[in-house]
Formats: structure tokens, sequence, C-alpha cells
């Protein structure tokens, strides 16, 4: 196939504190990325568009990077969306044989369509819906299956995990993306998305909790037997860590940064040491107490993940996952955070990135692209998909949406 004519698929992750593009395409080897966009983030703060114009330009210097490197415009994108005004609820349904029906027949992805359409609740005009995520379902009340295809009985039931987002928020994110040049295919959950590039079959069949730590907020999934049980976002990121440096440590926010990607595992011994950090004025630079800024990281470490723990605990899960927790996302990369996560709560912890056996290039090994990775993934499976109801439940190659976003009016198709 001519690289004219070859399928293309496109993720746009649209973070607090980047842009991140990737294309790619399906090869015999598996996925190859054939392009590559990165762009600061401006006009994003946690999940939602506060600078439209300022947002929009970022998106388009990602997106041109992108298409440069591929030499023609992007194919229809998959977008993240995340933030505060995300909400989720797990939901049941079910369906029975109509009266007469004599023999038994197989259930169709027409029933399972249906089913999984009856299990979303009605939903407040300022609501949008993301995803129905099918957990589970049962035939005849007392077999559980992942897949009901093929299999016979007289009643199907599904357990499903419904994401909606605010109206105005996914319309104006969507609007962007479509101003900066790019098709909106749809939106994705960027806790799913993330989850689809880093989690191993292991882990989503034992129970994990995935965290996403990137600028803004930390987006938290809790997976038990191949499905998804809860997602929420919490308001901490790595804009906290740096905030908390500046005012802890009396500097700029900008040498904030510095010192934090600056600085390595904690020290255990020997005497106070000062870091020297470069940028504060013209040639000048800065020297800051490691301690106290290990202290600071330390801290604010330790408070997220209380937070996550309490998250965990909120979605109905009395103890963790047998698999622990996995750290993704840009912030996930501070050595703080992993080893207070493992101090406090003595559980397996990790910090992934997109997952090795993907084959992906060396530039996309990085825990702060997984989002962009997973979008990819998942434009993958669903790119073909044209049903408002399009039921995925083959885990983990296929992660995750049951419904493509119906577009609020004013968002790009």
């Amino acid at each position: 196939m001519s690289r004219s004519k070859e399928q293309l698929y496109a993720g746009v992750d649209v973070g607090t504190t980047k842009i991140a593009t990737v294309v790619a395409r399906v090869a015999s080897s598996g996925i190859e990325v054939v392009a590559l966009g990165h762009a600061p983030s401006i006009g994003m703060r946690k999940g939602l568009v506060v600078d439209a114009a300022a947002l929009t330009d970022a998106v388009r210097s990602s997106v041109s990077e992108a298409a440069a490197a591929l030499g023609k415009r992007l194919p229809p994108a998959y977008v993240s969306v995340t933030g505060a005004h995300v909400a989720s609820v797990n939901a049941t349904a079910s369906i029975t044989r109509k009266a007469g029906e004599k023999e038994l027949r197989a259930f169709t992805e027409g029933d399972v369509d249906e089913v999984l359409a009856s299990s979303v609740p009605e939903m407040d005009p300022s609501s949008v819906l993301l995803h129905a995520v099918p957990r589970r379902f049962a035939i005849d009340g007392h077999s559980i299956v992942h897949d009901p295809v093929g299999l016979c009985g007289e009643w199907l039931a599904v357990e499903t995990h419904v994401v909606s987002g605010d109206r105005r928020a996914v319309a104006e994110l969507a609007g962007v993306v479509g101003d900066a040049g790019v098709k909106v295919r749809g939106m994705v959950l960027q806790h799913l998305a993330s989850a689809s590039a880093v989690l191993s079959a292991d882990e989503l069949e034992r129970g994990v909790v995935l965290a996403d730590v990137g600028g803004g907020t930390t987006d938290i999934a809790v997976f038990e037997d191949r499905a998804v049980r809860h997602t929420s976002a919490i308001g901490v990121g790595g804009e906290q860590f740096t905030s908390d440096l500046a005012v802890g440590l009396g500097i700029s926010p900008e040498v904030a940064e510095r010192v934090k990607l600056a600085l390595g595992p904690a020290e255990t011994h020997g005497t106070e040491a000062r870091l020297e950090v470069g940028g504060v004025s013209e040639g000048g630079t800065q020297l800051v107490s490691r301690r106290r800024a290990h202290e600071l990281l330390r801290d604010r470490s330790l408070e997220l993940v209380r937070l996550i723990l309490h998250r965990v605990g909120e979605a109905g899960t009395d103890r963790m996952p047998a698999c622990g927790l996995v750290l993704t996302g840009g912030a996930s990369k501070l050595s703080a955070l992993a080893e207070a996560a493992a101090e406090y709560a003595r559980y397996p912890v990790r910090v992934a990135a997109p997952s090795s056996a993907l084959a992906l290039p060396a530039e996309l090994d990085d825990a702060s692209l997984s989002s962009a990775v997973g979008l990819v993934l998942w434009a993958v499976e669903h790119q073909r998909a044209r049903k408002a109801v399009a039921p995925v439940r083959e885990w983990p190659r296929r992660l995750a949406s049951a419904l493509r976003l119906r577009r609020p009016q004013g968002a790009s198709a």
C-alpha cells in the first residue's frame, strides 16, 4: 500500500503543560508511528479551556510539526478529555427475548448495542455522553461473560461504566482542535487512553489502580477483572509541585520548574548540599537547598498519594488491587512521588511509559506521552466504528469506547 493510500490514525493529547500529537499506521510488525509533534500548552487549565485563541495556536503548532513530518494533513483524530467536569457512574440494564420465541438464538452485536444503550441513564442537558464501557454481561441471570455475541439465552444483562462531561467544556475543546485544522473523530477519557498504552493484561485481570499525573490533574482509573470500575480526576498535578518549590524556596516558578526537573532521588545521608540552577537571569545561577527541595516534593507527594487512595476507597474498593499502583504522566517521573507511594501504602508501585511490547520508537518511551500513544491505539481500534453504540470487550488490546461522542452543537465533526 502506498503512503498516500494507507490508513493513518491520529491522536491529539491536549494537556495543561503540553500538546502531543501522534500519527501511526498498522504495519505487519504492529503499530508504526509515522509522525510526532510537540508544543507547550497555553490556554488550558485543569482540563478546561481558559484561553481558546492561545490554546488553538498551541495545538496548531503541535499538529503542524506532525503534519510536516507526515508530509500532508493529519487524518481525523481522537482528542483526550479530562478535568473535574467529567463524571462517571456504574449502571445496569437488561433485555429479554420477545414473547413467543420458541427457540433460543445466539445474541448478536445488535443485541449488545441495544442493552448497552439501555444502560445509559438520562442525562442533564448540560452534559454530553463520552463513553459507556461494558464491564461484564450476564446471560439468563447466572452466566457471567465478557462477550455474549454468539452465545444463546433468553435474557441479557450488562454492567456498564458510563462517563459524561460538561457539554460546553467538551464542545470548547473540540472547537479548539477543529480551529487548529484537525477534524475531530471523537473524544476519549484520558484515563482510558493512558491505560491502553501502559497496563498489562495481567494487571487488568488481577486488578490495578492507574494514576496519570499530568501538569494540572491526576487522572485515576481502577480496573478489576479486565473491566474499569471507577474513574475520576484530582485537581493536583505537576504544577502544584512546582508551586510548592517556588513558595517554599523563595524562587520564581521558572527556576522552581528547573529545580524540580534537576532533582534526583532523595539523599538518605551526607551533608547539606546545594543545587546550582541556571536561568535566573542572563548568564546567572542560583543555589537552592537540595534537602529542603526534597522535603517539599515529598510532602506534596504524600498528599497526592493520600488523595489517590481516598478516591480508590470512594470507588468501593476496600483494599488495594493485587497489582497495586501504576503511575504514568509527566509528573510521575518525579522520584519523590514513586518513593512516597511505595513507602506510604506498601503495595506494588511502578512508573510506566507506553508499553515496550508495542515496539514503539525510542522517543515515545516516555511517561509523559502515555495518553498520546493511547489515543492512537484507541484510533486503531475504533476509527471504523459507525454505530451509536460500538461495544468493546477485548482487553487490553481494545480498551474502551462503547459510545462515540454525541457531538455538541458547534463542535468540529
